[in-house]
């Protein structure tokens, strides 16, 4: 995992605590639509991350990442993604998703539930990848003013969240701000 750090810890400027939580408190609120418990797990990655990795060591375990060689910046940056998967606000899928699987997770996400509940998955091909369905729904979605995010975590995963178009400019910049790659999925 030591690659990660190379991937994700560019040259930048250091980050305070108050500066990195309001930047991961926006993304939080714009993927939960400001969901109150989201938001307090998010003041306790940064300010308590040791205490939360210890509290949540199997997220960690199950990516086989070793939490006392990587960075804190990378550790919570994995503590959020993992938060919001575990509470239904994104999903992870293997490159080599099965598209009857790819439907049944990502439409089980709470925004779909809750928020862009016209949006269908429909029209995919079966012989196309994860990557080019995405794509596709992105098209498929504009009128509804619904993208698919990616939140990368240098895996052969994607971590894929759908989010409000209007954010998707801004969601790019926070993930800039604080190094790591959050964009548009796209073909």
């Amino acid at each position: 995992m030591k690659f990660l750090n190379k991937i994700f810890c560019k040259k930048r400027k250091n980050i305070d605590d108050n500066e990195l939580l309001e930047y991961y408190i926006e993304l939080a609120k714009i993927v939960t639509f400001c969901d109150n418990n989201i938001l307090e797990k998010v003041k306790e990655i940064i300010f308590n991350t040791d205490n939360y990795i210890r509290d949540n060591i199997y997220d960690f375990d199950n990516r086989c990442i070793d939490i006392e060689k990587e960075s804190r910046d990378i550790l919570i940056y994995i503590a959020f993604i993992d938060l919001l998967i575990n509470n239904g606000y994104a999903e992870e899928f293997d490159w080599k998703c099965e598209l009857e699987d790819f439907e049944y997770l990502f439409l089980d996400l709470k925004q779909f539930k809750n928020h862009f509940v016209n949006c269908k998955i429909e029209n995919l091909d079966l012989d196309e990848t994860l990557v080019e369905w995405a794509g596709n729904l992105n098209c498929n979605w504009v009128e509804y003013n619904v993208s698919i995010m990616n939140f990368d975590i240098d895996s052969d995963s994607y971590i894929l969240l759908p989010v409000s178009t209007e954010y998707v400019d801004y969601l790019e910049k926070i993930g800039e701000k604080i190094n790591k790659n959050i964009s548009l999925f796209d073909i």
